[in-house]
């Protein structure tokens, strides 16, 4: 619309017009508070670090993900398909998408082309099923044969799937990889239990890759419930609960000890904050050298809520520009939301209203600070 009103026909016309978008969506705030390189709202469109506004990446349609077919239906029809986690298999001999999708696990390779791990091998159908990566193996929560920790290797010419056995975890969670090692959430008892460096399953049901006797189960957070883990900066594990999170010092080796001492009950665990939670595992991604994750009060930075303890102020809220899609979000849903790290950006998918599934993601641009 023009700038002013010119009823000169040899003037040319005036356009408004804005040289940047580098300050994102603020949409929490009065429309008449926002600077000249801020938008009230910039959905599905993407600002570059220069502030040159482009519409968002479309999707590329990469492979048909497997449903059972119901063949008793005239004519056959396909159930839904349930994906119960994406993970990407790296190794030096095999690269591959792996995909648990109704309690089977599949992989897909570059060209798209599904060839199946494991049939019924995750112990439910529904739920989400938790993994991570170990040196060249892929481990995950939990194995339909005895609801322990299963093992996904490459042999060089075939997928084997194989379960642990012994003292590991029964139904566990939030499988994550630090030093080498499994992390692994046990509900039942609230406790995190801890494998040996390399775990290596030799004898399907039987190998205990845990070994409580020496790699003693640890409590954080007595009375609140672990509901995520990230591995962070060196030996470092960052265990969130609903309502508090703890940074726990891994290394194995104590300063003046052996080389081989690797006893969890060396194990330092400190308060982070006592009054900050993560709702999902799956909302926490690294960037850089921090954290990123979802708590009732918005996205936070883990490095920027440790610091809220020596200023009592809430900086480590980084989602505040855009708090009123934040104040949308499905509560009771929240533990679905995923997040991940891509291309500078942590891209965050949560349910808002009355959803059940994630139906809203929210992209912040760590080059431009700006949602």
């Amino acid at each position: 619309m023009p700038v002013y009103y010119n009823d000169g026909l040899d003037d040319p016309v005036q356009y408004d017009r804005q040289a940047s978008f580098i300050g994102g969506q603020i949409s929490n705030f009065r429309e008449n508070l926002l600077n000249e390189s801020q938008a009230e709202s910039l959905k599905d469109l993407d600002a570059a670090k220069n502030g040159v506004l482009k519409t968002r990446h479309g999707f590329h349609r990469f492979s048909d993900l497997i449903a059972a077919v119901n063949a008793m239906s005239e004519p056959p029809t396909r159930q839904p398909t349930n994906t119960q986690g994406l993970a990407y298999f790296d190794t030096d001999a095999k690269e591959s998408l792996v995909a648990f999708v109704n309690s089977h696990i599949y992989a897909v390779d570059s060209g798209g082309t599904v060839a199946t791990i494991g049939t019924g091998s995750a112990n439910s159908t529904t739920a989400r099923v938790d993994f991570c990566q170990v040196a060249d193996k892929l481990f995950f929560a939990s194995h339909s044969g005895n609801n322990k920790v299963g093992e996904v290797t490459w042999s060089g010419s075939a997928w084997v799937v194989k379960e642990a056995g012994g003292t590991s975890p029964t139904n566990s969670k939030f499988l994550t990889n630090n030093g080498y090692r499994i992390f692994a959430y046990q509900p039942s008892d609230d406790q995190i239990y801890v494998s040996d460096i390399l775990p290596v399953v030799t004898s399907t049901g039987t190998t205990d890759i845990f070994n409580t006797s020496t790699n003693l189960p640890f409590k954080v957070g007595l009375g609140d419930p672990v509901t995520g883990m990230a591995s962070w900066v060196g030996f470092n594990l960052v265990v969130f609960c609903k309502n508090s999170c703890y940074v726990v010092d891994t290394n194995p080796v104590v300063a003046g000890s052996g080389a081989t001492t690797t006893t969890t009950a060396n194990f330092t665990i400190r308060s982070i904050s006592q009054s900050v939670g993560c709702l999902s595992h799956g909302s926490i991604a690294q960037v850089g050298e921090d954290l990123f994750f979802l708590s009732r009060s918005g996205v936070r930075s883990i490095r920027r809520t440790m610091e809220e303890n020596m200023i009592a102020s809430d900086v480590g809220v980084i989602s505040y520009p855009v708090q009123d899609v934040i104040d949308q979000i499905n509560w009771a849903q929240a533990q679905v939301a995923t997040a991940t790290f891509w291309g500078s950006r942590y891209i965050l998918s949560v349910p808002t209203g009355s959803s059940l599934v994630n139906d809203t993601t929210l992209v912040y641009n760590t080059n431009t600070n700006a949602w």
